[in-house]
Parts: structure tokens; C-alpha cells; sequence
């Protein structure tokens, strides 16, 4: 049964989401062509199209959150979500499939803003002088640049990290709307979900800082390797570091997400005010 939810919500929420990225791989289509040629410098349209992808880049990450927003809440929470609630399944199968189809979505929407940046690099390293290559490649090594393997494992693991906080996202958002949806938040419309979104990302957010900046244990993502330090993220040098994550931050997000989806599931089946 779950999956045909997941596939019903897929074909749900296909019509808005692929719209959007119809839209965006048309762009980006059209920047790739315009990328093509003999020229060694980039021309203005290159230049324009290049500006435009950034925008269009962070319009794929945005505009999705918000249409799942609102696909989440009218497919529970108005009469659409009665019909949700009349099928033979659980609170739990319901909150499932429409949290695996939110993740793909928004890694999607990942994968394509990734996208529109390696093809400007590649577009526009493609345009300039080997000499200048040289100098970029040159300057990349002086500054201690990782080697290729090194520079893989640490976008690995910088992937693991986007991959996680999209799920952490996703339980915020779930656990709000729900929670505006039982008395007495549900008296106060979209607005109560807005300001309980705001209170519960603020509040998350300084305890994740707190923890992350005083647990004593961060994970070090080398330009050579990738190790465990025993002391704060604050603490550690950051000479030759790619990047560091505080573990104490990390496993409070990952235990705030399960108690969000918890919260949220009981929320669904015994508190929620189906309009």
C-alpha cells in the first residue's frame, strides 16, 4: 500500500514540480548552446545567460519547498486530506510517502542547482586562454588545494551532509504544519503555521549551535583525509580544513528529526482538525 501512496503523490505533486523544472532545464538547455563555440573569451549573452542560471539556480531551490508546503497541507488538512484519512492505512504510511516524495523532489532541485554551476565553470573555463588555465591550476595548488581523490571523499561527504539537513528541513516543515492545524494553532490560518515555523527553526537552530560549538567531538574533513577531533568545533585549527561539522549539533538534529516525525504522526491521528 505504501506504494501506491508514494506513487499517487508523485503523480499529485508532478504537474506544478515538473513545470518548474521544465522551465529550468529549458534555461539551461539554452545556456549550454549558447556555451558552444570557437570564441576564447565569453561573449555578453554568455555572460547574461550565466547571471541568469544563478538566479534560476536558487528559483529551483526555493520555489519547490514552498509548492510542497503547500501540497503537504492541502492533501491532509483540507478536504482533499479528509479523503487522505478515509483509506485503509496508517498515520504513519501517509506521513512516509509524502516525506520520501518531498526528499526527491528537493534533491532533485539539489541536483539541478549543482547543475547550472558546473555548467557555467565548464562553460566559461572552456572560454579562456590555456595560459590563464595554467594560472588558475597554479594558484589552486599554491593554496593547498586537495588532490582529487582527497577533494571526492569531501564532497561525499558534504552530499551526506546536504542529504541530511534536506530530511531535517522536511520534519520541521511536517511538524508545523500539522501543529498549526490542532487547536488552538489552527484558529490563526497560514500565518500560525508561518510563526510556528519561525519559533521552532529558531529555537532548533540555537540549540544545534550551542551543541555544535561546545560538544567535544567534530569531524574534520581534511584536503587528505577525513578524521575525528575531540574538541569543539571552535577549537580546531582551520588551516588545510575543508570544513568541519560539530557532531553534537549533528546528533541533535538527527534525534529532533525522529521525535518532529513522531510528534507529527500522532499529531495526525489523534489531534489534527481536518477542515
Amino acid at each position: 500500500m505504501l506504494g501506491k501512496l508514494i506513487k499517487n503523490d508523485f503523480k499529485a505533486s508532478a504537474h506544478t514540480m515538473l513545470g518548474i523544472y521544465a522551465v529550468a532545464f529549458a534555461a539551461f538547455v539554452a545556456s549550454g548552446i549558447a556555451f558552444m563555440g570557437d570564441n576564447t573569451e565569453p561573449t555578453p549573452l554568455q555572460l547574461i545567460l550565466a547571471v541568469l542560471l544563478i538566479f534560476i539556480s536558487f528559483a529551483i531551490l526555493i520555489v519547490p519547498v514552498f509548492q510542497l508546503i503547500s501540497y503537504f497541507n492541502k492533501s491532509l488538512y483540507s478536504n482533499q486530506g479528509y479523503l487522505s484519512y478515509t483509506l485503509p492505512v496508517k498515520g504513519s504510511s501517509l506521513l512516509l510517502s509524502k516525506g520520501i516524495v518531498s526528499f526527491s523532489w528537493i534533491l532533485l532541485s539539489f541536483v539541478q542547482f549543482a547543475a547550472v554551476y558546473v555548467l557555467i565553470y565548464a562553460g566559461l573555463m572552456n572560454r579562456v586562454s590555456p595560459e590563464v588555465r595554467e594560472v588558475l591550476n597554479q594558484l589552486y595548488q599554491a593554496m593547498n588545494g586537495p588532490e582529487k581523490d582527497a577533494l571526492i571523499k569531501s564532497l561525499l561527504v558534504l552530499l551526506a551532509v546536504a542529504l541530511f539537513e534536506i530530511i531535517f528541513l522536511i520534519a520541521q516543515i511536517f511538524f508545523t504544519i500539522t501543529l498549526s492545524n490542532v487547536k488552538p494553532f489552527n484558529s490563526f490560518g497560514n500565518l500560525g503555521g508561518i510563526i510556528l515555523f519561525i519559533v521552532v527553526f529558531l529555537i532548533s537552530n540555537s540549540i544545534f549551535m550551542k551543541l555544535t560549538t561546545t560538544f567535544p567531538l567534530t569531524l574534520c574533513v581534511n584536503f587528505d583525509r577525513v578524521y575525528l577531533a575531540k574538541f569543539p568545533m571552535t577549537e580546531i585549527a582551520t588551516e588545510g580544513i575543508f570544513f568541519t561539522i560539530g557532531l553534537g549539533g549533528a546528533i541533535f538534529q538527527a534525534a529532533a528529526a525522529v521525535l518532529m516525525f513522531i510528534a507529527t504522526e500522532y499529531l495526525m491521528s489523534k489531534k489534527v482538525n481536518i477542515k
